[in-house]
């Protein structure tokens, strides 16, 4: 097992630079000892040692656990999409559906049927039928969401 010893007060550890010796430098360039070379040089240099960058006999403390559980009344994404597609509000679910990171094989046709819904124009200048592409996206979306 390794130790460093760190300056107490500061996030500086001790180093060992190949041309001035030891010095205080950032923790990432902590030079790493044994146990007896570490308590040797924090007598000397009045530092700490330390363990995984824990003072020895200090314990980090543990990670928080947080419920993954829904408050009530909270709903999640999929839900709010799939509430859209109910009441047929489909600008309002493709433009949902696009922000998705993860839409599998329908990403495309999803994000081009939001585009085609918010800029019609642009899909106009490009000759192409911003109805047709808007319901392709609409297709895709039920492919994928609408089980």
């Amino acid at each position: 097992m390794t130790y460093t010893v760190r300056k107490p007060g500061s996030r500086r550890a001790l180093f060992r630079h190949p041309e001035f010796g030891w010095i205080w430098s950032r923790p990432n360039l902590a030079t790493e000892l044994t146990l007896a070379d570490a308590e040797e040089m924090a007598k000397k240099l009045g530092g700490t040692v330390c363990r995984d960058g824990q003072p020895l006999g200090v314990t980090k403390p543990k990670k928080p656990k947080f419920s993954t559980e829904k408050a009530p009344g909270e709903r999640d994404k999929v839900t709010e999409l799939k509430a859209l597609m109910a009441i047929g509000d489909w600008p309002s679910a493709l433009k949902k559906a696009a922000r998705f990171s993860q839409l599998g094989d329908e990403r495309d046709a999803i994000k081009r049927g939001w585009e085609a819904c918010a800029r019609p124009e642009l899909f106009r200048q490009m000759r192409r039928d911003p109805g047709a592409i808007r319901e392709a996206g609409i297709a895709a979306l039920k492919r994928r969401f609408w089980k």
